[in-house]
Formats: C-alpha cells, structure tokens, sequence
C-alpha cells in the first residue's frame, strides 16, 4: 500500500478485549479510515477501468502462544471487466484462457503464473 508516507491512527473503545475480539475492533477502526493517497484521487477524476477503494483495508493476527501480531494493510482495486475468456480451436480440441487486466500485476512477457 503506498500512501505516500502518511501515518495513520485510530483510537478503540476502552475496555478489555480477548484475542478476537481487539483483532475484530481494529479491523472495524482501521476500515473506517478514510485514506489520503493522491493516487486514489486521480483515479477518480479520470475515466479509469479501474478504482481503488477509498478506505483502508487489514487482515490482523494475533498468534498468542508465540506473542506475534501481526498486520497486514493492502489495496483493494475494483476492476470493471477485469476477465475476458478466450476460446481457440486448436486441431479438435478447443483451448481456453482468461485475460486478465489488473494495472498492478507487475509481469512480464513469459513469466509463469503457478
């Protein structure tokens, strides 16, 4: 997630919270935050196949036996037509592959997706 070193903060409801429970209010606090990425702004004002969402979006673990916490803060893009199936006739048989458009996949020409 590049917001342009921006730090955020939220605060959680006082109170006392088992593993679970302080994962899910988190989770709740910190995808509430509005973010502020220019990056999200420009894709707004253009005609963009693609949006990335305005909120901030977590998966949190907490692994208490081994004392880790642990989170992970991502993009979430939204992609309109994102998949295209092709079909090819290739002898008898019929072949089949997905296009897909994903502004961010960072491939080149002749990697493997496994």
């Amino acid at each position: 997630m590049d917001d342009e070193n921006i730090i955020y903060n939220v605060e959680i409801t006082s109170g006392n919270y088992d593993s679970n429970s302080l994962i899910e209010e988190l989770k709740n606090k910190i995808e509430q935050t509005l973010r502020k990425n220019s990056k999200i702004n420009k894709l707004q004002s253009t005609d963009s196949p693609y949006s990335i969402t305005q909120y901030n979006r977590t998966n949190i673990n907490i692994d208490i036996p081994w004392n880790i916490f642990k989170i992970e803060m991502y993009d979430e893009i939204v992609i309109n037509n994102a998949i295209e199936p092709i079909k090819k006739k290739l002898s008898e048989n019929y072949y089949g592959w997905l296009l897909i458009y994903h502004p961010n996949h960072n491939l080149k020409k002749g990697d493997t997706i496994v």
